[in-house]
């Protein structure tokens, strides 16, 4: 028997890539679509702080970026920041240090070697913005013309994935991440599960810190959302120009 992929998936597959952002000029498409969602559309930072309209910051120094593109065009983009010293702090650890469950963290003694946060997830504006939408950084259809709602979710699901990527090739199995409720939502869709570790609190909107591992959310994928994943990570680390990192 032949099993097809759902049309979502295989019309994701036609218009979108993925790619490490392992050299500087990729890192700056990457920095550029951080600061057109982050400071220019959200202005969740001034605009007048980056003349270069690149956002960035001391995290990026110890992290590695992943890109999204529609038809070469920058479309979502994550980084895993990834600390080697007890100094190098993860973004949670420094935005909400009042509100984590400090109990549960210390019993589970994470190695700092192992544990990465996926952070500064950004989706252009047309990718995820439903009609009429202007409140939200995710969205659930596409605005492009040549793809319509049966893509859904799928450019937020799949810059997750490939960040988790990211984690299973530098051999970070504990990632944590600043949630939204409906992001979380959006993720727990695909069963891409986290767990929370803290209270919610108000951070560009409300949000709350969760953890998972590389492990769980390979074991608990169904078998398509499994087959995009590898899809996701064959493209970032099997073409040629993405086998050294700069």
């Amino acid at each position: 028997m032949v099993i097809t992929m759902p049309q979502s998936f295989a019309h994701f597959k036609e218009h979108f890539t993925a790619s490490l952002a392992a050299t500087e000029a990729k890192r700056e498409v990457v920095y550029r679509l951080r600061y057109q969602v982050y400071c220019e559309e959200f202005a969740y930072y001034p605009a007048q702080n980056y003349p270069n309209q690149q956002e960035t910051d001391a995290f990026d120094a110890y992290s590695r970026h992943c890109l999204i593109s529609y038809n070469q065009e920058p479309a979502a983009c994550a980084r895993l920041v990834m600390p080697t010293t007890s100094e190098q702090l993860l973004p949670f650890e420094n935005r909400c240090a009042n509100s984590l469950d400090v109990n549960l963290l210390s019993q589970l003694n994470l190695d700092r070697q192992k544990i990465a946060e996926i952070s500064r997830v950004a989706v252009a504006k047309g990718v995820r913005r439903r009609k009429g939408e202007v409140a939200s950084r995710f969205g659930d259809v596409l605005d492009f013309p040549e793809i319509d709602s049966r893509t859904g979710s799928l450019p937020i699901v799949a810059v997750f994935l490939a960040a988790t990527a990211l984690a299973e090739n530098s051999g970070r199995s504990h990632l944590f991440m600043l949630l939204e409720p409906f992001v979380v939502k959006i993720l727990d869709k695909h069963n891409i599960a986290f767990q929370q570790v803290g209270a919610e609190n108000n951070y560009q909107g409300i949000r709350a810190p969760y953890l998972t591992t590389t492990n769980a959310i390979l074991d608990t994928l169904d078998a398509d959302t499994l087959d995009l994943y590898n899809w996701l990570k064959e493209q970032i680390f099997n073409s040629g120009q993405n086998r050294t990192e700069a």
